[in-house]
């Protein structure tokens, strides 16, 4: 796709598209059938085709309020249509929670460490819930984002190698909030619908 569309302004989706987070897809009876994105999420569907494109502000216009009375070198660059080098994939899932899965496997960043792999053998097991990010921790330990995408609210299990003695939920910043009681590898985690929760393990 050498060059990106300019489409009619609308306030609430730039130049026309709208974000789409790792993935979209089109609904239909019995499947969804979902295109995934890697660094370009940003969508429209127009009389069944699918259209990708790079995400654009969604507050700004794709001109000047006053051409003729100001210029703006940074904003007419950032406006320039360009050249954009795609990379997607397409699946069809059974429903959204699973087109959701699939969108943050094929979108996710290897976590990259010294020694041996933090994510090795970390599992989590819960319908609605997913593991978004392993990073180590700011302060101490190896941390994990968990998000719950159902909207229905879950209780999960936390399962971790043998190597970590404790599991702790904290806040973004990673203060400890609750001891989740890590036994034989394995913690209980109970998630509110929506929300994205770190885990710190230990």
């Amino acid at each position: 796709r050498p060059r990106y569309e300019h489409t009619a302004y609308d306030p609430l989706s730039g130049a026309g598209d709208w974000p789409c987070l790792r993935w979209f897809g089109i609904e239909t009876d019995g499947y969804v059938f979902t295109v995934m994105n890697r660094g370009t999420p940003s969508a429209r569907v127009e009389k069944g085709a699918a259209f990708v494109s790079i995400l654009r502000s969604p507050t700004l216009p794709a001109w000047l309020y006053e051409p003729n009375f100001y210029t703006a070198r940074n904003y007419c660059e950032i406006g320039d249509p360009g050249e954009h080098s795609f990379v997607h994939a397409v699946a069809l899932c059974e429903n959204r929670l699973a087109a959701f899965r699939k969108g943050a496997e094929f979108g996710s960043i290897p976590f990259c460490g010294a020694g041996e792999p933090v994510s090795a053998g970390i599992f989590l097991k819960g319908e609605g819930a997913f593991i978004t990010a392993v990073k180590k921790g700011e302060y101490e330990g190896t941390v994990l984002r968990i998000v719950e995408y159902s909207g229905a609210g879950c209780r999960g299990v936390l399962e971790v190698p043998a190597a970590y003695s404790r599991a702790v939920k904290t806040n973004l910043l990673e203060d400890d909030i609750e001891d989740l009681g890590l036994k034989n590898g394995r913690a209980a985690l109970c998630l509110r619908p929506y929300e994205i929760a770190t885990v710190k393990l230990l």
